[in-house]
């Protein structure tokens, strides 16, 4: 290890700067074996604690400026990396100071705790939040649920505070924020910044900057991981769509449903996605979501809300143009939320099928033959068992995946 990168955080008692801080990967452990010998005075980094008045503003602003890099480049990065460390480890000798792993780290945090709480004078207060901040947002998270567990650990520390309707209008310790000047925005919600921190116009374009780069970090991360879902969908089939329609074969099967430009003007674009599904009993279920990478996540979101055994569906009813009306399915006992979610299914099928070179010309057959010189709003749509009886029940039992 490195000098001044092996102060390794994530005190037990939770220091004031690191809070709950999850560390991002798993570290190797030190050996614990090594005898501490005894204790070497206390050596701290550097301690920037030149007084206001003392020092030219030219020389102040230097120093509040190797505070910050200081926190984003030594200490956060140190002590995170400490949180990684077995019990065992944190113990072990560090030959560069002659004290242990965890007394440095404590060394390391008390340090950082007098920065961010001004027992250093208000300027290197705002010059370590602005470290804080930026080291935060600057950080590599795979997904936008670590992202989010980031942003309420901050609210919860008491270092970001969310804006919502109903305190947009108040004045917020960050100051008055119904100008929307002090806002940053990621993924829907609103963020200001602690009084304190004493963010400036200049500060606030960076942290909106960093916001930006972190927000197209997780997307990017985001749609490589639904490109290898899709990936491994597609390796779970092991019969074709074409033939799971057409000669109702029983097995896994994978749909590719493209996305679509809107519509008409105001309608938002359809996403698509790949899709597993089981046929067995001559029902078919669905077994796993992908979003296309060109879309927002939308289409497997709602997709994966009818990933269960009571929403099951009959390809044969793709003979049909339309899908079964929900009042006729509701009419067979499912509630309204799953009857709409089996027309989902229908939709996503027949976007699919339409697309496919062997299942869109035996749909059109199929189709025609039923109400030949007819058009689709002129033709039926398909019962809710889908072979044309009401006695059969709409739902099978349950497969298993």
């Amino acid at each position: 290890m490195t000098k001044k990168k092996d102060l390794k955080g994530g005190l037990e008692q939770g220091g004031d700067s690191l809070g709950d801080l999850a560390p991002v990967t798993a570290k190797t452990a030190t050996s614990s074996d090594a005898k501490a010998p005894e204790k070497a005075p206390v050596t701290l980094p550097k301690r920037l604690n030149i007084k206001a008045g003392l020092k030219k503003a030219k020389q102040l602003v230097k120093d509040a400026q190797a505070v910050r890099e200081w926190v984003v480049n030594d200490a956060l990065p140190s002590l995170v990396e400490y949180g990684t460390m077995d019990a065992a480890s944190r113990e072990t000798v560090n030959p560069d100071s002659g004290r242990t792993f965890k007394e440095d780290a404590r060394a390391m945090q008390d340090l950082l705790d007098r920065y961010l709480r001004g027992m250093e004078g208000q300027e290197y207060v705002e010059a370590a939040y602005m470290g804080w901040y930026l080291y935060h947002l600057q950080r590599p998270l795979p997904d936008r649920d670590q992202l989010h567990a980031m942003f309420d650990n901050m609210i919860r520390q008491g270092r970001l505070l969310l804006v919502t309707d109903e305190n947009a209008e108040a004045d917020l310790p960050g100051g008055k924020v119904k100008d929307g000047k002090r806002w940053a925005t990621i993924d829907g919600r609103r963020f200001n910044f602690v009084a304190k921190a004493g963010i400036t116009p200049a500060d606030l374009e960076t942290l909106r900057a960093a916001f930006k780069g972190l927000n197209q970090q997780i997307w990017d991360s985001t749609k490589a991981k639904w490109e290898t879902d899709a990936a491994d969908l597609e390796k779970g089939a092991n019969i074709s769509y074409a033939d799971a329609v057409i000669n109702g074969a029983e097995g896994y099967y994978v749909i590719r449903v493209p996305s679509q430009p809107p519509q008409k003007p105001g309608d938002s674009p359809l996403e698509g996605g790949t899709v597993l599904f089981k046929q067995a009993n001559g029902f078919s279920k669905i077994i796993g979501v992908a979003n296309d990478s060109h879309g927002w996540g939308n289409f497997s979101r709602r997709l994966l809300q009818a990933k269960d055994d009571r929403i099951v569906f009959r390809i044969t009813s793709l003979s049909y143009p339309n899908p079964p009306p929900v009042p006729l399915l509701m009419s067979k006992g499912l509630a309204l939320e799953d009857a709409k979610r089996i027309q989902m299914i229908w939709h996503v099928h027949n976007r699919a099928g339409l697309q496919d070179p062997e299942v869109k010309p035996f749909l059109e057959q199929e189709r025609a033959k039923k109400h030949p010189g007819k058009s689709r709003e002129e033709q039926p749509s398909a019962p809710a068992d889908n072979k044309g009886s009401d006695a059969a029940p709409v739902t099978a039992p349950a497969t298993t995946s």
